[in-house]
């Protein structure tokens, strides 16, 4: 597979658009004539103040503008397109009756690329032209692979800090935000909670009926928790047959009755597995919430493990919570 497999090809099949600016009409239709193809579009303007609303509105690849005219001069143009954020890499060609080394000099220290000397000559011009055409396509490519780098970068974080099974965060995922919550709880103050969720008698699940089926269980229960937790809560894999659910701005009282709801709508769920079985669920829930004599997250997670075994010591299908 080539690289040009890799890049949107539209970016470099895409006709070039140039703005020719000039205050003499001849000029203009030299310059329009000369340049037009079936590959560019030509835009023209008769003054700096013309052309530069038309490469803010149209957004041209590539601007030709002559130097001395009413209004907004050529250095003028050249200085305000390179100060403004969407038109400050457009590639620009002076069109100047004069070639001192001074003259020169400030065209360049404006910002343009190239510079054709009047009268020009049509193979000049397009050859110009052409030279600037090849850097504007190379640039489209770079920015073409500099999106597709960026989008791909993108998919493996996504990846990354997604559990496979389930479409859920994972646990470095909740890790990234629980760190980042408990640091607004210690700037702010404000509640925060979380609930550890067990699977009771998971083993015996994938014993009975196959780890498949096991799989099944764990997608199916990761949907219930989604779907009955609250917007803003964080619902994750933990690991294993273990879900973690973060409750920012939700205090011990709040995350108990939510808890009591998980609790009920997995328990009247009956899930379909392989081979037209259909199986019951319970869970187990251990609830923390952040006290002041907490310094970090993983001493608000040890309270939730810690609830969360007291919830299967007690029998299962229960939520347990500190006093």
């Amino acid at each position: 597979m080539g690289h040009k497999n890799l890049i949107t090809e539209q970016k470099i099949i895409d006709p070039l658009i140039i703005l020719a600016v000039d205050d003499d009409p001849m000029t203009l239709i030299s310059l329009s004539t000369t340049l037009s193809t079936e590959n560019r579009i030509i835009l023209t303007a008769s003054d700096g103040e013309e052309a530069l609303q038309i490469a803010l509105k149209q957004q041209p690849h590539l601007i030709i503008t002559d130097w001395r005219m009413p209004k907004l001069s050529g250095i003028e143009l050249c200085k305000t397109l390179r100060k403004t954020k969407n038109t400050r890499h457009k590639y620009i060609i002076m069109l100047t009756s004069c070639e001192t080394d001074d003259e020169l000099i400030a065209a360049f220290d404006a910002g343009i690329n190239d510079y054709i000397v009047k009268p020009f000559s049509p193979k000049v011009l397009l050859a110009r032209v052409s030279s600037g055409e090849r850097i504007i396509r190379y640039q489209q490519k770079i920015q073409a692979y500099a999106t597709q780098l960026a989008n791909a970068n993108k998919k493996l974080q996504n990846i990354a800090m997604t559990d496979f099974l389930t479409g859920l965060p994972n646990r470095r995922n909740v890790l990234v935000r629980l760190k980042n919550l408990v640091a607004e709880v210690q700037r702010y103050g404000e509640p925060l909670s979380c609930i550890m969720v067990d699977i009771d008698h998971f083993k015996k699940i994938n014993d009975t009926y196959g780890h498949d089926n096991g799989d099944i269980v764990l997608q199916k229960l990761g949907e219930i928790l989604k779907e009955k937790a609250r917007s803003y809560d964080m619902v994750s894999r933990w690991g294993g047959e273990e879900f973690l659910i973060i409750c920012a701005r939700s205090d011990n009282e709040d995350t108990f009755q939510l808890a009591e709801r998980l609790r009920k709508a997995v328990a009247k769920t009956t899930i379909e597995l392989q081979k037209e079985v259909t199986i019951s669920l319970t869970i187990s829930l251990g609830i923390a919430s952040w006290s002041a004599e907490y310094q970090d997250a993983e001493q608000l997670l040890k309270e939730a493990d810690n609830c969360l075994s007291q919830a299967k010591t007690n029998g299962r299908n229960r939520v347990e919570k500190r006093s």
